[in-house]
């Protein structure tokens, strides 16, 4: 779907808070990958889409597109709020909805939780439900792209793993390819235009970006966040100077706190040792250590 970051057949998931624009940046992903433009960079690969709305009707859906200068005439897309049949608000009944109109092969779903038959606050019915999503997903050769809400921010948050900040259930990240997580930078002052975007792609280095609320109402790239860690680098920072870490425990983070592929993980110890954030003692074995250039 997109080159390195979100591969086909997979469920990506768009984390954040509410108000954080988590659908306008679905929508400006979903426009740019559709018209082959590049995301985050990464080429993309067009191909038959639909939209689903799961907690916003269809006029809602569209007013939101073309405040941001999309045509919903140019975009397939239909609200299951405004579908007659209550057991139509299930993921079964969204993909037959879509297969049955377009067939699509990529499904652009806001607001996924909604469509969890359980709690979504509870591991057992939010892993059962992503267990059926990836049945879902293998057996109609799908890519699906979705948002899910996460608790509001709060200052002490820049501390906590951003993998951690699901609402609920920690297998929504554990059972999720790539991940992306938008939040304020000041989460206490409402008018507050700025988004930290965090990118955490199971098969690729991380990285956080600066983005912000521009004209129409879209998501502007103003760069890279320099002064914001990569999600592991911030696990590493709550280790200790001299605290001894095994590659079995570095992968560990990456994998139960970020989703991360081994590989992935292990191109990160690479970097970290030869920034000198980690010392290796041996095979397998390191030392937290004073990176150069930290004032002590």
């Amino acid at each position: 779907m997109i080159q390195d970051i979100m591969p086909t057949n997979q469920l990506h998931l768009i984390f954040g808070p509410a108000r954080s624009g988590k659908t306008t940046l679905m929508l400006q992903i979903m426009d740019d990958w559709r018209n082959g433009r590049p995301v985050y960079g990464h080429a993309s690969y067009p191909s038959r889409y639909c939209w689903i709305s799961c907690e916003r009707n269809t006029d809602s859906i569209r007013s939101h597109m073309r405040r941001i200068g999309l045509d919903p005439s140019e975009i397939y897309h239909f609200s299951l709020l405004d579908e007659e049949r209550r057991d139509n608000q299930t993921i079964d009944a969204a993909i037959a909805i879509a297969r049955s109109r377009l067939t699509p092969s990529v499904l652009f779903i806001d607001g996924i939780h909604a469509l969890c038959p359980g709690r979504i606050i509870d591991t057992h019915d939010v892993t059962a439900f992503l267990v059926h999503v990836h049945q879902l997903i293998r057996e109609h050769r799908l890519t699906i792209l979705a948002t899910v809400a996460s608790p509001k921010s709060r200052p002490e948050d820049s501390t906590t793993p951003p993998g951690e900040r699901f609402i609920g259930s920690g297998s929504w990240a554990s059972m999720s390819d790539s991940k992306c997580l938008i939040e304020p930078y000041d989460a206490s002052n409402v008018r507050d235009a700025s988004r930290r975007l965090t990118i955490m792609p199971s098969h690729h280095l991380p990285s956080v970006q600066k983005w912000e609320f521009a004209d129409r109402g879209l998501l502007a790239l103003i760069g890279d966040d320099d002064a914001q860690p990569v999600p592991l680098d911030q696990w590493l920072d709550t280790q200790a100077i001299g605290t001894m870490l095994t590659t079995s425990d570095i992968q560990s983070a990456g994998q139960q706190l970020l989703g991360l592929s081994r590989s992935t993980v292990t191109r990160w110890i690479k970097d970290k040792v030869s920034e000198g954030r980690l010392r290796q003692v041996d095979r397998g074995n390191y030392t937290v250590d004073e990176p150069s250039g930290r004032p002590q």
